[in-house]
């Protein structure tokens, strides 16, 4: 029986071979394995395309059946999708730090193969912001004064140096630093230093607001939209259009013919309440007198469609301090009355509105508290009399009781 039994060893580890450890790069895609992940995803991505594979889901599992017949190794779908999209961020990535100038960038080993999928879905977007000195990167340059050179810096190659010192400036919210630039001849090889240009860098003063912008709506799209709204809203006030939901079918049908993409009306619609709360949210701060005056990109055009509307309809705050309240009185016994009113609530009267919502709010607390403090204290000196009036019947009933034992004696 002993002898039949079979017990399970691990398989031997070759000579030389290393485990891998956790911080140790990914051995599950080699480069021949991500190099023909790249090449099915050329090849199956246009069928999706066409209509012949209908969800991304289906797309990845037939990826990683392909992938698992080609190695004989087991590949789910979801492998292959997150190391796509691993390849994903580090393709842009490099793009990124191509474009902001950053010294210590990694080369992407698959850029070659990434560039023929989507050369436009990968293209580096202006305005993002250097990872360093925090400042926007459409840099614009202006000519020198000088005569003898009438071309600008950045049209004859010059090169922007980012140095390490950096300072922040209390006016502004951006980064500052100092830039260098650099004019290089690239027939005979050689780099001379160019007198310092006038480098204009937008910066945000504390004066101006800035409000979250949908990527989906740029400027251009935004201020066709408020000049499509002025032109539909009057037809619903004369009966024209039935419905609000009619007038934004007609703004999204316009929109999409203008600009040749889909735009439906919920994205009008959603798009120009963020903009009518922006409005508001200006004209409620620049109405209180505490606050500094902002201002906003589409105030001027948001201002012919809604007029004063919200200004008039911030009330001004009344700072009046309340009158001190004094310690409750004393209530003679003898002249308090025994019966029972009823609580009546009080509320803040509108004279004592302050600026703070918070303030009020502990107002109204205090001024209730002190009110059942009063009433509690007029409910003890109701228990205090009775108290005494029932001292007043022991005594007298004591005292029958001492004349009752006399006469008996």
């Amino acid at each position: 029986m002993a002898d039949d039994m079979q017990f399970y060893t691990e398989p031997t580890k070759p000579e030389g071979a290393s485990n891998p450890g956790i911080n140790s790069p990914d051995t599950y895609f080699d480069r021949e394995k991500t190099l023909l992940l790249i090449d099915l995803f050329k090849k199956y991505k246009p069928v999706m395309t066409k209509g012949d594979i209908k969800t991304m889901k289906e797309m990845w599992d037939v990826i990683a059946n392909d992938l698992s017949n080609q190695f004989e190794k087991p590949i789910t779908g979801s492998k292959c999708k997150n190391k796509f999209k691993v390849l994903e961020r580090g393709y842009k990535k490099m793009l990124n730090d191509d474009e902001i100038g950053k010294r210590r960038k990694k080369n992407f080993p698959y850029a070659k193969e990434f560039k023929d999928i989507q050369p436009r879905k990968y293209e580096f977007v202006p305005g993002l912001v250097h990872p360093y000195t925090n400042i926007p990167n459409t840099i614009t340059t202006t000519e020198r004064n000088d005569t003898s050179s009438t071309e600008s810096a950045t049209e004859v190659g010059a090169e922007v140096t980012y140095t390490e010192s950096l300072y922040i400036s209390e006016e502004n919210y951006v980064n500052e630093n100092h830039i260098e630039v650099c004019q290089t001849d690239y027939v005979n090889g050689t780099t001379q230093e160019v007198e310092p240009a006038e480098i204009t860098i937008q910066t945000t003063t504390q004066s101006e607001m800035h409000w979250p912008e949908d990527n989906y709506f740029n400027k251009d799209r935004t201020l066709y939209l408020i000049s499509l709204y002025k032109i539909f809203s009057p037809k619903v006030t004369m009966g024209e259009m039935k419905t609000k939901r009619e007038m934004w079918d007609a703004i999204a049908k316009q929109m999409s013919e203008h600009y040749t993409i889909t735009i439906t009306s919920a994205k009008c619609e959603n798009r120009f309440k963020v903009l009518e709360r922006n409005f508001r949210q200006l004209e409620i701060h620049n109405k209180q007198p505490d606050n500094l005056p902002k201002t906003y990109e589409y105030e001027a055009e948001l201002r012919e469609i809604f007029g004063d509307r919200f200004k008039n309809q911030v009330k001004e705050k009344i700072v009046e301090k309340p009158e001190p309240t004094t310690s409750a009185e004393t209530i003679d016994i003898n002249q308090q009355p025994y019966t029972i009113r009823l609580l009546e609530t009080q509320s803040i009267p509108i004279e004592l509105q302050t600026p703070d919502k918070l303030e009020r709010i502990l107002l109204g607390i205090r001024s209730d508290l002190q009110y059942y403090q009063n009433e509690r204290l007029k409910v003890e000196w109701r228990k205090l009399a009775v108290e005494e009036e029932k001292l007043k019947l022991d005594k007298r009933k004591l005292k029958l009781l001492e004349d009752q034992r006399r006469e008996n004696s």
